[in-house]
């Protein structure tokens, strides 16, 4: 009889508007990991004058991902949905955790979300 392999661990953080959400995935004591990990921010954008714009950066275990800061797209009229995405995988060994920060900046605009997800990939 053969053991049913360990099922996918699946975490997530949603910080709303906050400025920084962390995630942080807790240690396995037997295997090791690989994640997909995926951070999203979503801002609400309305007519203005004057520069907007909105930054997301991105850390695993205290080492710089990614950073990006965009002109954020303005409407004519009434409001709109921007935002910035960034994907990227991470392989975790037995015994340690991962901890993914994401901090959001935005002038102009309203931020509206702030989500970390990570999902083990099984191969």
């Amino acid at each position: 009889m053969t053991k049913p392999p360990d099922q996918a661990e699946r975490w997530r953080v949603d910080a709303g508007a906050a400025e920084v959400a962390e995630l942080r995935v807790p240690p396995h004591a037997r295997r090791d990991r690989r994640f997909e990990v995926s951070v999203s921010m979503a801002v609400r954008t309305t007519p203005v004058r004057g520069a907007a714009w909105h930054r997301l950066t991105v850390t695993a275990d205290g080492v710089r991902q990614w950073q990006r800061r965009v002109d954020s797209h303005l409407p004519e009229q009434g409001w709109a949905s921007d935002g910035l995405d960034y994907r990227f995988e991470r392989r975790v060994q037995a015994g340690e955790s991962l901890r993914v920060v994401a901090e959001a900046a935005s002038v102009g605009v309203q931020r509206r979300a702030l989500v970390i997800e990570a999902e083990e990939v099984i191969d």
